[in-house]
């Protein structure tokens, strides 16, 4: 496949600069582009993080994000097998781009990992990426989500139906450092299906403006309680999701 440019796109707080970004009523059509997120998170404060390509091919064993201020609480970890769910051994892989076959595509394959700092030293949360090739012709192919939450015992527990909430257990607060606080975050899965629904996420942002635009992927959307107040928070992740202009 033949590439013109290459572009990785790991931002925190540079998150919210691209989502500053305007374009043009010249650049509305814009040129034909690809982007494949791995993850893009959005905190409950706003504070953005992401890894993203462009127009490149990615791939690698695992990749981790530990506690930043996005996620504070909370580490990321992209295809990492030991705390992975069981789930084969893959390298976590993303593409984007213009190729021979089709004009335009993206696609990624992998999984994600929410992990806190209980010492039963399993993740709260596993997703399997699930999604299509997203081409400018249509959709291509298939791969079948998996969501894993973590219950009072300790254990992962897979959610056998997407369509309704799951409940993961026993996690520490996203808000903060300390290990000791319990409590429940709520998890929904949300297919991805249009560019309004990841406009808000940094690396998608620019495909609000587009006039043909294709995409795919899934949002999970993690609500818990504040442990002092009760306030329940939102915290929004986008897994595996891919947009193309056309």
């Amino acid at each position: 496949m033949a590439h013109n440019r290459s572009r990785l796109v790991a931002t925190a707080a540079a998150g919210a600069v691209l989502l500053g970004l305007t374009t043009s009523a010249a650049q509305a059509a814009g040129p034909r582009e690809a982007t494949a997120g791995l993850y893009a998170f959005i905190g409950s404060g706003g504070g953005q993080e992401s890894v993203a390509i462009e127009n490149q091919l990615w791939s690698q064993p695992e990749h981790v994000a530990h506690r930043t201020p996005a996620h504070p609480g909370w580490s990321i970890h992209l295809s990492d097998e030991t705390v992975g769910a069981g789930l084969p051994k893959q390298n976590i892989r993303a593409n984007a781009g213009q190729g021979e076959t089709y004009e335009t595509f993206a696609w990624t394959r992998g999984f994600i990992s929410l992990v806190d700092g209980s010492s039963v030293g399993t993740p709260f949360l596993v997703f399997r990426f699930g999604g299509d090739n997203v081409v400018c012709e249509g959709l291509v192919g298939y791969e079948v989500p998996r969501l894993f939450v973590r219950k009072a015992n300790g254990e992962l527990y897979e959610a056998t139906d997407l369509t309704k909430p799951a409940v993961a257990e026993y996690v520490t607060s996203a808000d903060s450092a300390a290990i000791a606080t319990a409590g429940t975050v709520t998890v929904e899965a949300k297919r991805v299906t249009s560019a309004a629904q990841i406009a808000a996420y940094g690396p998608f942002a620019k495909y609000a403006t587009r006039e043909r635009v294709r995409t795919d992927g899934f949002e999970l959307v993690l609500t818990h309680k504040d442990a002092a107040t009760g306030t329940p928070k939102t915290h929004r992740l986008l897994a595996g999701a891919q947009a193309v202009s056309c």
